[in-house]
């Protein structure tokens, strides 16, 4: 059998996918199949578990998704009776157990509850990503591996990551105990790549690159005094005003900045 995905349950029990079923291998050391008409001669894609309830869930090559509680099946979905095309990928969302993250082989990403048959079912936009390989959640975001690149999404939306050596057939990723992402690519290999002590304001936030001279935080506000003038930053938009409590006009001759300042 070919291995596709390995995943350990809460009593310890290491759960494998295989290209003709799952197989399990208990505390004592014994390999058993985990017998499920649906899934004996099945294509198990891939296996997630969430650590929240401790329900494992699998996805079939023909994108049907499955349910695994206590080394059982306890539950086996055909998608497509959802509107859900050509489902390729599964991942259990950590902050909202029972809703999950379906990729597809037609670039869609689908977010709902599955105990609820995916009813108001969410579509996710991913840009120009073809064909989703897997999901990964990292630090508040949702990392997507795609055959034509790599993707992120967090709360100010979805955006590519540009600039990588890898970009294409980027099949997995996962996060080392330093906070670094590793992406596998089954035509390019591996990938490291080393989280950035800075971050690249303009680019965050759509903005034209200038000389930038003076930072300061005010109230909510990111202040970025340029060589044109001042920008501000809130809650990630461009602020166009901002309340000023006084203007002080200065005098002629006055003695440096020391004036300005109430000691």
């Amino acid at each position: 059998l070919s291995i596709r995905s390995i995943t350990e349950d809460e009593a310890g029990n290491i759960i494998i996918a295989t290209t003709h079923g799952i197989n399990v291998i208990d505390e004592y050391q014994n390999l058993y199949k985990l017998d499920a008409p649906a899934l004996n001669d099945a294509y198990i894609h891939e296996l997630r578990t969430d650590n929240n309830t401790g329900i494992i869930y699998g996805i079939t090559q023909e994108g049907n998704v499955f349910t695994i509680e206590n080394c059982k099946v306890t539950g086996y979905y055909d998608m497509t009776r959802f509107g859900i095309q050509d489902a390729n990928c599964i991942l259990p969302d950590p902050k909202n157990p029972g809703h999950i993250y379906i990729g597809t082989d037609n670039s869609e990403i689908y977010y709902g509850d599955l105990f609820e048959g995916m009813k108001n079912a969410k579509k996710i936009s991913v840009g120009s990503l073809k064909k989703i390989n897997s999901m990964e959640y990292v630090d508040g975001k949702l990392w997507i591996c795609a055959d034509n690149g790599i993707g992120m999404r967090d709360e100010a939306g979805f955006r590519p990551i540009y600039n990588l050596p890898m970009n294409n057939s980027i099949d997995q990723m996962l996060t080392d105990y330093e906070g670094n992402l590793w992406f596998a690519s089954s035509r390019q290999g591996v990938q490291k790549v080393v989280r950035n002590r800075f971050t690249d304001i303009f680019a965050k936030y759509g903005l034209e690159e200038e000389v930038v001279n003076t930072t300061c935080r005010y109230k909510s506000y990111l202040l970025l005094g340029t060589d044109t003038g001042l920008i501000a930053l809130e809650g990630g938009d461009k602020v166009s005003r901002i309340a000023l409590k006084q203007k002080v006009d200065l005098p002629e001759k006055y003695n440096g900045y020391t004036d300005l300042i109430d000691l």
